[in-house]
């Protein structure tokens, strides 16, 4: 991203960004960005130059389908921290891809726990697939 990016540029690198969360999430250069954004990402939430918005549920998802429970804690996590309900969103369309089907449960059971707003529920199970 630059700063000379207009907005049709933008919208077409989150899309990239998207299918390569869905087609290349374990190619390892997509990882290896993915992890880097994400590392950066966790040491201050509010550097949108190392993962813009555009990119962070894409991003959440490369890092939750390669990782383990560490990796899913770590993107639930940011849940709590999340200042307004777009950004909770992007935890939310996220923590279903994990591999492993005892995290999808628990993200299933997550959903109707009462800890996400009723009118929210169906992100977490609609990302779990």
């Amino acid at each position: 991203a630059t700063e000379s990016d207009g907005h049709l540029s933008t919208l077409l690198r989150g899309m990239m960004i998207n299918l390569l969360s869905t087609f290349c999430h374990d190619d390892a250069d997509v990882a290896a960005e993915a992890w880097r954004r994400f590392a950066l990402f966790q040491e201050n939430h509010g550097d949108m130059k190392s993962l813009p918005s555009d990119m962070r549920t894409s991003v959440f998802k490369i890092v939750v389908k390669n990782g383990g429970e560490k990796e899913y804690e770590a993107v639930k996590a940011y849940f709590d921290l999340a200042t307004d309900n777009a950004e909770r969103k992007f935890v939310l369309g996220s923590l279903g891809h994990a591999s492993d089907p005892k995290l999808k449960l628990r993200t299933m059971e997550w959903s109707i726990s009462g800890d996400i707003k009723l009118q929210d529920f169906f992100y977490p199970m609609g990302s779990v697939s």
